[in-house]
């Protein structure tokens, strides 16, 4: 089912992943409650717990998925450059137009202004000239 995604996008494929993700989780849980789990066990169940919603959001509504990823990239302290730059450059010509409506919408502040706050330089100059004004 994981392939079929990768390579259709089909949504039946994507209902499949989670049905599967959601029963690998259900039984994490049942494992880590009646053992005792190192931290780096339930950091694997903690992963698996979200991948469904992951899959789901990028085929529902790509736009607002790589919106959402953006704004985490650059939320909080420091900044996730390697998503930042792989989002910013992977989707400049694809549907950036798209994501910057979604980023404005949901978070009420244009998506080259955010880049403003969170970088400097050259590389805030390069990443606001991808994403156009």
């Amino acid at each position: 089912c994981v392939v079929c995604v990768m390579c259709v996008g089909v949504c039946e494929c994507v209902l499949c992943v989670c049905e599967e993700c959601t029963y690998v989780l259900t039984l994490a849980v049942d494992f880590a409650e009646n053992q005792s789990c190192s931290q780096s066990n339930l950091l694997f169940h903690f992963n698996i717990f979200f991948l469904p919603q992951a899959v789901v959001q990028s085929v529902m509504n790509r736009p607002q998925y790589f919106a959402d990823r953006l704004y985490h990239a650059m939320h909080g302290a420091g900044t996730d450059d390697d998503t930042l730059v792989r989002i910013i450059v992977t989707r400049s010509e694809v549907d950036m137009v798209q994501i910057k409506e979604c980023f404005f919408n949901t978070h009420k502040k244009s998506l080259s202004h955010r880049i403003a706050d969170d970088c400097s330089g050259d590389y805030k100059k390069i990443l606001q000239a991808i994403v156009g004004e």
